[in-house]
């Protein structure tokens, strides 16, 4: 089983691997700024989900409809979610 990593260790790969290496200090500051809200946004969605859910399989239903929604939108723009 894959390592649980935490939101500055997904950071520094998706920095990495995916930004440009000769990306300008302000471009890698927003671009980790919209990584970290986006984070954010989605742990809250899921803690919501999460404490108003009292069925398990509601709330896989929940993470597998977030999980499609980021795969639509990766796919096309030739990126991948894992």
């Amino acid at each position: 089983m894959k390592q649980q990593q935490s939101v500055r260790e997904l950071w520094a790969y998706y920095r990495k691997y995916v930004l440009p290496m000769d990306a300008s200090d302000v471009y890698v500051q927003e671009v980790e700024a919209a990584f970290y809200a986006g984070a954010y946004a989605l742990m809250l969605e899921l803690m919501e989900t999460s404490a108003g859910t009292s069925s398990h399989k509601a709330l896989v239903g929940r993470f597998m409809t977030l999980l499609f929604e980021l795969e639509r939108y990766s796919l096309p723009h030739g990126r991948t979610v894992a």
